[in-house]
């Protein structure tokens, strides 16, 4: 079975000392008993706010024939262009 990962860093590994410890990859491990057959985990970049997402979404599902879809989302896109740059400084 594919899994299709939309995601960003926190669920791609690329921030961890050992990307095997990413949630995505630990999620095939836990499914592959239970499944009875392997996952191949197929992890994409999502950012939401960036204008033609939606056709990226679609071709990406096209090429991938994915037996499950998550869609890994968060503020961060939305955060980082809304906070104001005084905020951003005392906060980080």
């Amino acid at each position: 079975m594919r899994l299709l990962v939309y995601g960003g860093s926190d669920s791609d590994g690329s921030n961890l000392a050992d990307p095997e410890k990413a949630w995505p990859r630990l999620v095939c491990r836990h499914l592959e008993p239970r499944l009875g057959e392997p996952v191949e985990l197929i992890h994409r970049r999502m950012y939401v706010h960036v204008a033609g997402w939606d056709a990226y979404a679609e071709r990406v599902l096209d090429e991938a024939s994915p037996g499950m879809v998550i869609l890994a989302a968060s503020a961060f896109g939305w955060a980082y262009r809304s906070v104001p740059i005084r905020i951003r400084k005392v906060f980080g």
